[in-house]
């Protein structure tokens, strides 16, 4: 019962719902900005499985359905048309509808623009349904909207006019469709405008526009596929004069234009099945097509910025209060350092499109802010704690190759004898603050005192020994006459150590003494023996370091990532107690 309380006290605590609502935000919107960034990329398989999401998503990016393409989709639905429109019944109820919809939209036009032709309009549309044959009645009534609506087509405004316009265009195919003359006639013309709009998709490849060229390529394999099954010089040959006819060209055809155009009149399959084919294999090629429109700014159009916003201002927000608070604890030396120690939180912060996707450090916030928090084990779980041990591991790694990269760089140099000469130089150039030096530390009198005592024990070491010729004196007083000896000689060397070093002449003395060392050291850094000893003696050196670092520490410790501490190997073998 008790354990149930905590659980509820901490599901009720203010700070641990605060937590949980700012996770969900944060995951919610790095969903939203990765579904963004990634929408273009994944949109054909948004298209075949999840067309709902297409069609509420493309809005915020301006997509829409590609004119080219969109075009010749629709003159495949008008050959479908023509073939569903050979039932009788099917044509008269299409006519029937259309006739219906036509003349409501001109009456409408009439009540606007001119109530006075109204009783006229109707007159005239009853004297056409009296007639008996049926063509001659649709062919009259065609007629009246058409008088009509050319007498009133000033009035309209351009998307009225072109939409009864298109609407005068499909109810003349629904009457020529009677005859099977006029079904032949507009199939041709259908199939010429296709041939056409065939040669513009091969010409400008809108596929390329929206990056999707390999939707060209497929549409391409599959109908030359099928035109290859069939093909022969004479077919060929044909359906090239007839496209060079039609275009009115003497270029040279595009062999996916040859392609459509026989596959279209090929007279082995019906429409039916040429149309089948097409809705199966190549409709949702041309389907995932698009344009994207440009924003005023000339940029492509997104309205994303609008999802975003909500999300923009509650962080900003709540960065402001974090501050405000951070400012109130006094946490930080001074109250502007809380952007800089909080930068990651501050770029994703920065409202500009480019700098959206430095959300996802958001993450890294999140964790810590759930590491602090003492409701949750975040930092000291199973799959924190293995992820920190594998990084640790690899961070050892590329140290280590670094490390042994640097090593045997400096075995290479060493090798190429160059290091004598990095040497030499660097005497050479701080050859007079090594003589200040020396001059400085023989100057000083706890550096003598230290060299003093040092000969003394030495000296007194060697009276002592056995093979000394002054054995035969007592220790005490042999020990006592060494050291007075030796104070009273130091000093006095000292001494005249000491005025001359402080002289400009015994100043100039030691700097000739070091000059000579120092050309002692460069013409012993010529000799070739002794520098193949040092070179020998460095890299072998430089190689036991190597072998060092080589040594993988992680292998060395067990580590169970479950459990929270390190354990060692266990003992195997038992000893004889």
């Amino acid at each position: 019962m008790n354990k149930i309380l905590e659980i509820l006290k901490k599901i009720l605590n203010f700070r641990f719902l605060w937590d949980i609502f700012m996770v969900n935000v944060v995951i919610v919107n790095l969903t939203l900005i990765l579904f963004d960034l990634t929408y273009l990329r994944f949109r054909p398989y948004y298209f075949q499985f999840i067309p709902k999401l297409v069609e509420i998503y493309d809005p915020v990016l301006g997509i829409e359905g590609h004119r080219i393409t969109d075009d010749y989709i629709l003159f495949v639905e008008q050959l479908n048309n023509i073939e569903k429109f050979k039932d009788k019944d099917k044509l008269n109820e299409e006519i029937k509808n259309q006739t219906t919809q036509f003349g409501n939209t001109i009456q409408e036009i009439l009540e606007n623009h001119n109530p006075e032709e109204i009783n006229n309009y109707l007159k005239e549309l009853e004297t056409a349904s009296l007639i008996e044959d049926n063509n001659t009645k649709l062919r009259t009534t065609s007629a009246v909207f058409k008088n009509y609506f050319n007498a009133n087509k000033g009035k309209l405004n351009f998307d009225n006019y072109t939409k009864i316009s298109q609407s005068i265009k499909e109810f003349d195919k629904l009457i020529a469709i009677q005859s099977p003359e006029g079904r032949n006639n507009l199939i041709n013309e259908i199939l010429q405008d296709m041939d056409e709009q065939m040669v513009m998709i091969i010409k400008e490849n809108p596929f390329a526009e929206s990056a999707q060229a390999n939707l060209y390529k497929e549409i391409q394999s599959i109908i030359k596929g099928e035109y290859k099954k069939n093909i022969n010089p004479e077919i060929d040959s044909k359906y090239r004069l007839l496209l060079r006819s039609e275009l009115d060209t003497k270029r040279k055809v595009q062999s996916t234009a040859v392609a459509f155009a026989w596959f279209w009149r090929n007279e082995k399959t019906t429409m039916e099945e040429k149309i089948d084919f097409f809705n199966k294999n190549l409709r949702l090629k041309f389907e995932m097509n698009y344009y994207r429109k440009l924003g005023m700014d000339g940029k492509l159009y997104s309205i994303f910025w609008k999802i975003d916003a909500p999300f923009f201002i509650f962080f900003l927000l709540e960065f402001i209060i974090r501050w405000y608070i951070s400012i109130h604890r006094k946490e930080y030396i001074a109250w502007f350092l809380y952007p800089f120690y909080n930068w990651y939180d501050v770029l994703g912060l920065i409202p500009m499109a480019e700098f959206r996707l430095f959300r996802l450090l958001r993450v890294y916030s999140m964790f810590l802010m759930l590491q602090k928090s003492e409701y949750t084990s975040i930092g000291n779980d199973v799959i924190t704690r293995t992820i920190r041990d594998y990084s640790n591991i690899i961070k050892e790694e590329l140290s280590d190759m670094v490390t042994i990269q640097i090593l045997t760089d400096s075995q290479n140099e060493i090798k190429s004898g160059s290091s004598m000469e990095v040497l030499t130089n660097a005497l050479d150039s701080n050859k007079e603050q090594i003589k200040e030096v020396v001059i400085k530390k023989l100057s000083d009198s706890s550096n003598a005192e230290r060299i003093g005592k040092l000969i003394s024990d030495l000296l007194t070491n060697a009276v002592s020994s056995e093979s000394s010729s002054f054995k035969i004196i007592p220790g005490d007083i042999k020990e006592k006459f060494t050291k007075d000896l030796i104070k009273g000689i130091f000093e006095t060397m000292g001494k005249l150590s000491g005025s001359i070093i402080q002289t400009e002449t015994g100043k100039e003395t030691i700097r000739t003494i070091i000059d000579l060392i120092i050309e002692e050291i460069k013409i012993t850094a010529k000799d070739p023996e002794l520098n193949k000893l040092n070179q020998d003696i460095t890299i072998d050196l430089l190689e036991n370091v190597k072998k060092q670092v080589a040594v993988k520490k992680w292998v060395e410790t067990i580590y169970d990532p479950f459990k929270k501490e390190k354990k060692e190997p266990e003992n195997t073998f038992q000893g004889s107690e």
